[in-house]
């Protein structure tokens, strides 16, 4: 049974990564993901990274490349801190439509990260626009930053500010002009 959540089986983390692998050796990738998630509870960081590493190359699921894109932004799996590899697969998500990774990607590019893409402030803006239109929250505020600091938002930035001030989270009282 092999840790199937049946009654009375117990659970097998051993039974279970033979199982991954086999399946990750034919290329699936849910399976690397749950490698990388297995490897990584049982400390084994660097194994994980490379596990979610090969699940990201893949190009199957946003939310694959958006956690392996901030595993570099954080150094965390034993990954060193790199904005140029986090930008590079937050990068494929944002592509891919992952509103947290476009939100995070403009924050990046803001912060002068690059990517390869060589986007800079004008990309940032791209990619905060892109999470603003899915809701991001994080992308409103740092257009309205921008907005408030003079950066190139034109009216889209007194769009987010009035939509940041009917929500409730900017006070009426600032001037906008």
């Amino acid at each position: 049974l092999e840790g199937r959540g049946l009654p009375g089986a117990e659970p097998d983390e051993a039974g279970a990564e033979r199982w991954l692998k086999e399946s990750a050796g034919q290329g699936f990738y849910r399976a690397m993901v749950g490698l990388a998630v297995l490897c990584a509870r049982r400390e084994r960081a660097e194994e994980a990274l490379s596990w979610l590493r090969r699940a990201a190359e893949q190009r199957a699921d946003p939310e694959v490349l958006f956690a392996l894109g901030m595993n570099y932004l954080h150094g965390t799996l034993s990954a060193a801190k790199d904005a140029d590899l986090a930008a590079e697969w937050l990068g494929g998500a944002a592509e891919m439509g992952h509103p947290a990774a476009q939100a995070q990607l403009g924050l990046l590019l803001l912060s002068g990260a690059d990517g390869g893409g060589g986007e800079g402030a004008s990309g940032a803006e791209l990619w905060l626009r892109r999470a603003h239109e899915q809701g991001s929250f994080d992308a409103a505020t740092a257009l309205a930053g921008r907005y408030l600091r003079g950066g190139r938002v034109g009216e889209l930035g007194g769009l987010v500010v009035g939509g940041l001030r009917r929500a409730g989270h900017v006070s009426s009282k600032w001037s906008w002009r």
